[in-house]
Parts: structure tokens; C-alpha cells; sequence
């Protein structure tokens, strides 16, 4: 007998092309039990229904299985399924290697003493931990973008209160911690963030304005700065025919103008709008001639180090630290 077109139709679909009559109900923009009723009635014998696998979120297998330490029997039971199938399927998809002798390397590690098996111990609880650290808080710098999974980041707290330095190690407490109150730093941005905060009293909110005000800057910094050969001798130079050290002081003063430090090794003569320059440049008598000293500043090492990181990573001009000693 002769099919019509749309039982040839729901025939290769079914038969040639393997599909299920839910999808062909869907294809053809039917009801399914249309197509249950056509295979009736041309007496068509339908596949038996695919075994359903009962999906299991990974996150809850690491949770329980790797920070809880239970048995992956336990594992099950805790998500309600009938067999370990689904677990140790979400473990061969994730790669994970399974404790005892039928993990991975077939047979449990043997330890020559208790001291041994205590520092294995450590360093797999320290490296669940840095994966947790890294789950939650990522990998990544927030302020320079710096990637290094390798380094261990800084967990800063966005709100500066105190906190012990193992809080972020212990895994109850990184159970119960708000990811958004912190915020990963690489040390060097973590440094400078607690310099700003000492000597500024910045907030992570003022953080987060430097940072969108520099996204708006111009990438690409101020040319370099050069000394012209028709610069003029400026009027503080003329003030003073005395030796180079006792110059850079006349013209620069004698103290950090930030915090007052007036260790004469550690002072750094700063250029305030950030352009690079030979540091020769102010240790020859005929280039400090040409300087005007209104736009450098002396700074102590630790200042000038922070100083330079901030106008790099957040934007800052010399005028917001004025502004803010103010």
C-alpha cells in the first residue's frame, strides 16, 4: 500500500535519519501523540526509549568529594543517586584523580614516616585551597590585568579592615565569604593599594574611579622628555654656583614632598607629568642650567616606586596627589 507524503516524511525521519518522534512532532510542528497514533496505524514497531543518564553538577562532586572528604559512595548518596556511575563518569570528563588503590597510579602512596605523610597531607590540602582561592576569586590582577597562576595572588579586602593572613587559607572560611568584598591582586598592585591608603586614605571606591578614568585616557604616554640646546638657564639656577649635590637641593629641595623623608641617598628628583628621561639628565651641570624645577619634585625611593605605579596602573597625575596631600 502507498504512503501519502507525510507518512513518507515521518518514515524517513524515523527510520532513515533516526530521529525520535518527540523531535519529529517538533520538526513537523505537531502534537507527538499524532505520530504515536500514525505508528499505530501503519503498525510501525518504535525503538525502545534510550536509558536516561541522571546529570550530576560537577561543582557538588568537587565540593563533597574533595573538600568534604567523603567516599565517593557517601558522594552519591549525598545527591541522591542509585550507583557511583554517575560520579565516576563526572570524574573521567574532568580528569580528576580518585583516592585509594584504585585511583589513579592504581595503588596507594606509602609513606617511610608520619612526618612524610603530614607534609603530602599539607601539600594537598594548600593545593585544594589555592584551587578554591582560585574558583572564587580568579586568577587574575583586578587593577593591571596581570595573569599568574602560578604566583599565588593577594585576596585584598576591599573595605581595608584587619582580617588574620591564613583567613583565606581555611576552608570555612572561604565557604562562607562574600567573593565581591575582595578583590585579587598581584603583590605588587596589593603594595601599592595599601601605599594609597596609608598616605591618602583612598577607598576601593576611588580605586575603581582612577581605574575608569584611565580607561578613557589615551593609551599611549607623554613623549619623552629631551633637553632643548636653546633652553634658557633658569632664575633659580642663577641663584647658585655650588657644587652639583648642593644644586639638585637648591633646585629640588632637600626633603621627600610626599612624606617629609629627608634621607639625602634615598631622595629621587621626579619629572611631574611622568615623561621619561636619561637619569643623567639631572646630574650634569649643563642640563640642570636648563631645568625649570617647578615641573620636578624630590621624592624618597618608596614614594617615587609608588608614585610611578600609580600613574601606570590607575592613571594618576601629579595633580591628584597634590590635590590629596591638600
Amino acid at each position: 500500500m502507498e504512503m501519502c507524503p507525510i507518512h513518507q516524511q515521518v518514515h524517513r525521519l524515523y527510520f532513515d535519519e533516526g530521529k525520535t518522534q518527540r523531535e519529529i512532532a517538533e520538526e513537523l510542528e505537531v502534537k507527538k501523540h499524532i505520530i504515536i497514533a500514525m505508528f499505530k496505524e501503519k503498525g510501525w514497531e518504535a525503538r525502545p526509549p534510550a536509558p536516561r543518564r541522571k546529570k550530576v553538577n560537577p561543582d557538588d562532586v568537587y565540593k563533597l568529594y574533595f573538600q568534604e572528604g567523603l567516599p565517593q559512595g557517601e558522594v552519591a548518596e549525598k545527591l541522591g543517586l542509585n550507583s557511583t556511575s554517575p560520579i565516576q563518569r563526572v570524574f573521567k570528563e574532568n580528569d580528576w584523580e580518585i583516592r585509594g588503590r584504585w585511583g589513579k597510579g592504581s595503588a596507594r602512596t606509602h609513606y617511610s614516616s608520619d612526618e612524610e605523610r603530614k607534609i603530602a597531607s599539607k601539600e594537598r590540602s594548600d593545593k585544594r585551597q589555592k584551587e578554591m582561592r582560585a574558583q572564587l576569586f580568579g586568577t587574575e590582577c583586578k587593577i593591571c590585568g596581570t595573569n599568574n597562576e602560578e604566583k599565588t595572588i593577594a585576596i585584598h579586602r576591599k573595605d581595608f579592615k584587619d582580617h588574620k593572613q591564613n583567613a583565606l587559607w581555611l576552608k570555612n572560611n572561604l565557604e562562607s565569604i562574600d567573593p565581591e568584598d575582595w578583590a585579587p591582586l598581584c603583590i605588587a598592585c596589593h603594595r601599592g593599594v595599601h601605599w594609597l591608603r596609608e598616605r591618602y586614605n583612598t577607598d576601593w571606591s576611588d580605586i575603581e574611579r582612577y581605574l575608569k578614568r584611565k580607561r578613557k585616557m589615551i593609551s599611549q604616554g607623554p613623549e619623552p622628555f629631551v633637553i632643548s640646546k636653546d633652553s634658557k638657564r633658569s632664575q633659580k639656577y642663577e641663584e647658585t654656583r655650588e657644587s652639583i649635590n648642593e644644586l639638585r637641593k637648591s633646585l629640588f629641595g632637600e626633603v621627600c614632598s610626599l612624606c617629609d623623608d629627608s634621607e639625602e641617598r634615598s631622595l629621587v628628583i621626579h619629572r611631574k607629568d611622568g615623561r621619561s628621561h636619561s637619569s643623567s639628565v639631572l646630574w650634569s651641570r649643563g642640563n640642570l642650567e636648563s631645568l625649570d624645577p617647578d615641573e620636578w619634585t624630590a621624592l624618597c625611593q618608596k614614594c617615587h616606586r609608588y608614585v610611578h605605579w600609580a600613574e601606570d596602573n590607575l592613571g594618576l597625575e601629579w595633580n591628584d596627589f597634590e590635590n590629596n596631600e591638600n
